[in-house]
């Protein structure tokens, strides 16, 4: 009787050591990282692609064999960077547009590249795109309170 009182007062420590210490583990995440997104505007249909830079250094995808990433007329492509603060900026051939300087901090960041005038003094833009988003996902906890 008291050899079976034992066992049972053992398994009840372990399941309450068990359930506080598995309580007790949290778990941070490795990287905090924001995605941004870069379409290229359809507005004139071209042969080449556009360069993506980021930090000055041209935008490639993550595997085992990176490759730069290329944007066509009317594609969009999205890059994950690491939280903090960027600088952004397409190229097609000898065209450079301005480099935004953009921070990260989690939230859903847009860019839209396109030509922009006629052919003899045609520029190469780059601009931010505002995301409007109203079901509080991509916002902050002030916006979603709000609603």
């Amino acid at each position: 009787m008291a050899n079976k009182r034992l066992w049972l007062g053992m398994a009840i420590l372990t399941a309450v050591l068990l359930f506080f210490g598995g309580c007790a583990t949290r778990i941070a995440p490795a990287v905090n990282q924001t995605v941004i997104t870069v379409t290229r505007h359809s507005n004139v249909v071209g042969i080449g692609t556009f360069e993506i830079y980021i930090d000055n250094r041209i935008a490639q995808t993550m595997a085992r064999k990176p490759k730069d990433i290329k944007l066509r007329s009317g594609e969009s492509v999205s890059i994950p960077v690491n939280n903090g603060v960027h600088t952004i900026y397409v190229k097609f051939g000898m065209s450079t547009s301005e480099a935004i300087n953009f921070t990260a901090d989690g939230r859903t960041l847009a860019f839209v590249a396109t030509y922009e005038g006629v052919v003899p003094n045609r520029k190469l833009v780059l601009s931010r795109s505002i995301v409007e988003d109203n079901t509080g996902s991509m916002t902050n906890r002030e916006v979603q309170s709000a609603f």
